[in-house]
C-alpha cells in the first residue's frame, strides 16, 4: 500500500494518490479525507516543517548520488 501527494503549482492544487486493495478503497478515502480536514484546521508545527525540509533535502541529495542520475546527466551533456 502506498499514499503520496504533490503540489501542482500551475493548477494551485494538492494531488493525493493512493494504491490500496479494492476492498479497502472506501476506508482509505475516508482516512485521507479526515487528514485533509485536519490539515485545514490545525497548523503545521515548526518541527514538522523542519522535518519536511530535511527530508526533501535528503531525497534530492540521495537522488543526485544515485548512479542513474550520473548516467542520465552524462548522456544529456
Amino acid at each position: 500500500y502506498d499514499v503520496s501527494s504533490g503540489y501542482d503549482y500551475y493548477k494551485g492544487i494538492i494531488v493525493i494518490t493512493s494504491g490500496v486493495a479494492k476492498d479497502k478503497k472506501d476506508y482509505a478515502l475516508n482516512e485521507i479525507q479526515k487528514l485533509v480536514e485536519d490539515f485545514k484546521i490545525n497548523e503545521i508545527t515548526a518541527d514538522e516543517l523542519i522535518h519536511s525540509k530535511t527530508y526533501i533535502k535528503h531525497q534530492i541529495q540521495s537522488g543526485m548520488d544515485h548512479q542513474s542520475y550520473l548516467t542520465k546527466s552524462t548522456f544529456l551533456n
